[in-house]
């Protein structure tokens, strides 16, 4: 109420707008799923988040399995459950010493292309913000072995698996491979 009279004072810019009739406001149209709606620098930062996602979702999903094969669900008493069959049905006439030997070999196989795949996924995603590609590969490689270390951790803290320097290195063969693979490749 207004101080010398009976009636309300006017309302103030933007105040009684909750007191309008909803239904008299239109509603704002929505943009064609094809348009170019958005403005261009939220596009471009659509563009980088599904570039990032593109690029770095599946290493961390290759991280993820890692994690998961450094299990006691992988360990050598686990695999040989499925890898022995396998032999035994390939090679007939195979010795137990020479199941246990390939059954070795074949695990180290797995480190060295678990590892390999690692190294593609880990310099795909780290070149995107480099400007030397080297550089991506050298960051790439350091990747690989923090990842090998830190997975020979968590086998140290399982109760069937054990952390081995051996296998680090197998891990890092296996980047190395893979770089000097493509390099040769490319020439």
């Amino acid at each position: 109420m207004g101080p010398h009279n009976d009636r309300p004072d006017p309302p103030i810019q933007g105040e009684g707008i909750s007191q309008l009739d909803e239904s008299c406001i239109p509603a704002p149209k929505s943009p064609d799923i094809g348009s170019n709606f958005a403005p261009a620098a939220s596009r471009g930062a659509v563009v980088a988040r599904s570039r990032y996602l593109e690029y770095w979702f599946p290493l961390v999903v290759w991280l993820g399995l890692i994690y998961f094969f450094s299990t006691d669900s992988f360990s050598a008493d686990e695999t040989s459950h499925f890898i022995e069959p396998i032999l035994r049905f390939l090679f007939p006439r195979i010795s137990s010493e020479e199941i246990i030997f390939w059954h070795g070999i074949l695990r180290k196989l797995g480190h060295v292309s678990e590892y390999s795949v690692l190294a593609v996924l880990a310099y795909r995603a780290l070149k995107l913000d480099a400007a030397d590609l080297l550089a991506a590969k050298v960051r790439s490689f350091e990747f690989v072995l923090l990842i090998a270390l830190t997975d020979e951790f968590h086998q140290a803290l399982t109760q069937y698996r054990g952390a081995s320097m051996i296998d680090v290195g197998y891990d890092c063969l296996g980047g190395l491979l893979l770089f000097w693979l493509a390099t040769v490749l490319r020439k």
